[in-house]
């Protein structure tokens, strides 16, 4: 998973009332898959199981695989504990809007889908890189290497995605060497 994305997951989750109510029936039920506690809450077992694999990655809940007849089954427990917020490392990524984006190097090759205007992957410098819905949308817009750049704020206001999510896709891109911020 690339830098921030993660926070940015959490981020979407945490001003949810249905995640606290998943989070403590599993407090006092132990060894439950998605399907059971979505059952049980009334919610789409979809939403459950997204929102425990983004906990997991924190460490607020765990999970452990077991294997019967049929499908292996995920169960959850409960942990608890603490995730930090870097409020200066979010910031930095709000501060992309301001600024302008192009291609970082002409040698990177992309795997185009021309129609969903999009690009899925780069490869580059041999190894393929595959990108989010996000980051294909982004970089299908981010003008090449000669040019002055376009501005994100632009970027934002052409595509269909949350704002917070196109400025991680961004930092994302730029982390990953595929674009850069034109000074």
């Amino acid at each position: 998973m690339k830098k921030g994305e993660k926070m940015n997951e959490l981020l979407k989750i945490l001003s949810s009332p249905q995640l606290f109510e998943v989070l403590n029936f599993l407090k006092d039920h132990s060894n439950k898959n998605p399907s059971s506690i979505a059952k049980e809450l009334g919610f789409h077992t979809f939403t459950v199981q997204r929102y425990l694999e983004i906990l997991e990655k924190f460490g607020i809940v765990s999970s452990k695989v077991e294997r019967k007849i049929g499908r292996p089954s995920k169960k959850y427990r409960y942990c608890g504990g603490k995730v930090t917020i870097d409020f200066d490392e979010i910031l930095k990524v709000f501060e992309l809007k301001s600024k302008k984006i192009r291609e970082r190097e002409s040698k990177a090759r992309y795997n185009y889908d021309l129609k969903k205007e999009t690009i899925n992957g780069v490869v580059k410098n041999g190894k393929i890189i595959k990108l989010s819905d996000v980051e294909g949308r982004v970089l299908f817009l981010v003008p090449p290497i000669d040019s002055t750049g376009i501005l994100i704020s632009k970027i934002v206001e052409k595509l269909n995605f949350p704002e917070f999510d196109i400025l991680f896709a961004i930092n994302n891109l730029v982390l990953m060497d595929i674009v850069e911020v034109v000074k």
